[in-house]
């Protein structure tokens, strides 16, 4: 008997490709509309994961956070490096491709089941190399406790009325903000602070 895996948020032929190999590659592939409640219901839960935004990157910080148990291999639209690492940051145990074979998706499924990961050697090779760059610019202790005020779900309109900015102004200083971290965005500034321990 094998083993359920959720499928949310791919392209549908890719999970027909998925459906034709149930039976005979140790995983029933199971289409989802809810993978929050998914992973509330199933314990240990294998989830494949389409991405393809800030929007779907939080979706996998949520899932991971709900049952670290669980694994979580995304589908990005093509192996990119700033993508790949954003996945594993938010979470993910595995990262493929869209145009990736089905037997690309069992061995990553596979391998996040014993708590290992899969990727393209040139793209393992780029992050070991960035990882190797310098540390982001430090933060000021009020622009660590603006994102941690971040991560706990306060708007941006409300945190500029808190500490006296307009909503405008309070997007400028945070695009400061993760300027000097190295990041291009919110997600990437909240995964990256959390990975470095200045919020919780």
């Amino acid at each position: 008997m094998g083993k359920d895996v959720a499928v949310f948020n791919v392209p549908p032929v890719y999970s027909l490709g998925l459906a034709a190999v149930s039976s005979t590659s140790g995983y029933r592939f199971r289409p989802v509309d809810d993978p929050v409640g998914w992973v509330e219901s199933h314990k240990d839960s294998a989830l494949l994961v389409g991405v393809r935004g800030d929007y779907d990157l939080e979706l996998v910080v949520e899932l991971t956070g709900k049952d670290p148990d669980s694994v979580v291999v995304t589908v990005i639209d093509a192996y990119d490096l700033d993508t790949v690492r954003e996945s594993l940051g938010a979470g993910a145990s595995g990262v493929v491709s869209g145009d990736s074979r089905v037997a690309d998706v069992i061995l990553a499924l596979n391998a996040a089941l014993i708590h290992s990961t899969v990727i393209p050697t040139t793209l393992a090779r780029r992050l070991a190399a960035d990882g190797l760059q310098e540390e982001p610019q430090c933060l000021e202790d009020y622009e660590v406790d603006w994102l941690q005020s971040i991560a706990e779900d306060t708007t941006v309109t409300s945190l500029g009325r808190t500490v006296g900015y307009s909503e405008r102004e309070m997007y400028r200083r945070l695009k400061t903000i993760y300027f000097k971290m190295g990041v291009r965005n919110r997600t990437q500034a909240l995964l990256k602070a959390s990975r470095l321990g200045w919020i919780q």
